[in-house]
């Protein structure tokens, strides 16, 4: 009763000024790069297209063995043993090579289960057994170790540091098991226990451009769906004249839904603001500055350049000779980590002296500009023989009776052969009509026509 007769001192107040209710921006975080962060990458369409074509120019055709003895003299019986072990289906060494160096792209390191036994007699690779990286994400539960991957927790060492320790999540439920018998191969220049991952540091790269792209969108959406704003003058509490929704609900509602298959009544109190937003961002110009800065991480021909004077200068043949430098460089310590798994082979049947060696080609080269110049040049200097100019650019030796109805017919068609690779065709100087008065422009490049066909001719002739 005391409650009911209380004198109600403090006034109500109503809701006053200008509401504006619009939708919140966002902004770019850079998250922490974790296992899962490589893997779900290993899906995006740069980060896969970046392996993908790494892969494919690395690896261009399959690799050749060759086993030699302690003379250094080529066993061809044993070469087609360690073939044929290395071609059985549950050993596949080509594709594992290819396996390991995506592996180490991703991860820093790969991981192989090798499987050895005695076959009549014979110490043999059964199996070879492709681990995924992702696996060894976790580390032990039982015991104290110290981390020396935060991608891959589970590759440490033993409570001693004497030995490396392997423990793969082999469940759903993400429990660990220590692996005994582990092939491992990493870049030998990396001095970390698991090795480092060639694609890390463009993951926050990879983060921006989805970042960026994502914004794109949203800009593109905004453009063509408009932004709007609802200006409530005196917004009204939910009350039963305005259907128990207040003008600020109302406003958000409409907001909220408003569509090209959407309608909504404003109120007396609410005013539509379009802030007229253009498409004027610079989205497509931050994205091409972060694909160039992956490009540029990832080419070997980022430090040649004409175009930057803090670089070398240097011509597309330049260029090509790094990229093969590059793909050289991959192939050599891949093959000396898969050399070192054969040579198990060798020692346990005790083949003593004996090496196994594994060359993966290089990519071929087109040098057919190359050999053009320098058979010009040839010519050039009568250093080169008719035959030998046929035989630079694609044709069979002729005999000398050939080469001479050849020269005759010249001759007689009274034009040049095309036979270097910066040569122009002469063209036909007999007169057909009335010619016009030459220029001495016109005449100088006559005489100089001319002489090229005598130099030309004379080299045939030597």
């Amino acid at each position: 009763m005391a409650a009911q007769s209380k004198k109600k001192l403090a006034k109500p107040t109503q809701e006053s000024g200008t509401v504006y209710v619009s939708s919140a921006g966002t902004y770019y975080d850079s998250p922490e790069i974790t296992a899962d962060t490589i893997r779900d990458f290993q899906d995006n369409i740069y980060g896969r297209g970046l392996a993908m074509k790494q892969r494919h120019l690395i690896f261009t055709d399959e690799f050749t063995f060759d086993v030699v003895d302690a003379n250094g003299e080529t066993d061809a019986e044993l070469v087609q043993k360690v073939t044929t072990m290395c071609e059985s289906q549950d050993v596949n060494l080509w594709p594992n090579m290819i396996r390991a160096y995506d592996s180490v792209f991703w991860w820093g390191i790969a991981l192989f289960n090798d499987v050895w036994d005695w076959v009549d007699n014979e110490y043999v690779l059964l199996k070879l057994r492709h681990l995924p990286s992702y696996s060894f994400r976790s580390i032990a539960y039982s015991g104290t170790y110290e981390i020396y991957s935060e991608l891959l927790r589970g590759i440490t060492l033993n409570n001693e540091k004497t030995e490396v320790e392997y423990w793969q999540v082999q469940d759903s439920i993400g429990l660990t098991k220590k692996l005994e018998n582990v092939f491992t191969v990493k870049d030998p220049v990396s001095d970390n226990l698991a090795g480092d991952s060639i694609v890390l540091p463009l993951i926050p790269v990879f983060n921006m451009l989805k970042f960026v792209w994502d914004t794109q969108m949203q800009q593109s959406n905004r453009t063509g769906a408009k932004i709007l704003f609802i200006k409530v003058t005196d917004p009204q509490q939910a009350s039963a004249m305005n259907g128990n929704v207040s003008d600020v609900e109302y406003a958000n509602e409409i907001i909220q839904n408003w569509g090209k298959n959407t309608a909504y009544q404003l109120r007396g109190n609410m005013e539509l603001i379009d802030p007229g937003i253009k498409d004027d961002s610079n989205n497509l110009d931050v994205i091409n500055a972060l694909h160039n800065l992956v490009i540029d991480y990832i080419t070997p021909t980022s430090y040649i350049t004409s175009n930057s004077e803090n670089r070398l200068g240097g011509s597309d043949k330049q260029r090509e000779e790094l990229i093969l430098k590059y793909i050289q460089g991959v192939h050599s310590w891949l093959e000396n980590a898969f050399e070192s798994l054969l040579q198990k082979y060798l020692d346990a049947n005790e083949y003593d002296g004996y090496r196994c060696y594994i060359n993966i080609p290089k990519p071929s080269v087109d040098d057919t500009e190359l050999v053009l110049n320098q058979t010009d040049l040839a010519a050039k200097y009568m250093a080169i023989s008719k035959n030998e100019i046929r035989q630079r650019t694609g044709f069979d030796e002729a005999t000398e009776e050939d080469l001479k109805a050849i020269e005759d017919e010249w001759k007689a068609s009274q034009t040049t052969p095309l036979m270097f690779s910066n040569a122009q065709t002469l063209t036909d100087t007999r007169v057909t009509e009335t010619p016009v008065e030459e220029s001495q422009a016109e005449k100088d490049i006559k005489e100089a026509s001319k002489k090229l066909a005598e130099d030309v001719i004379l080299a045939l002739r030597s």
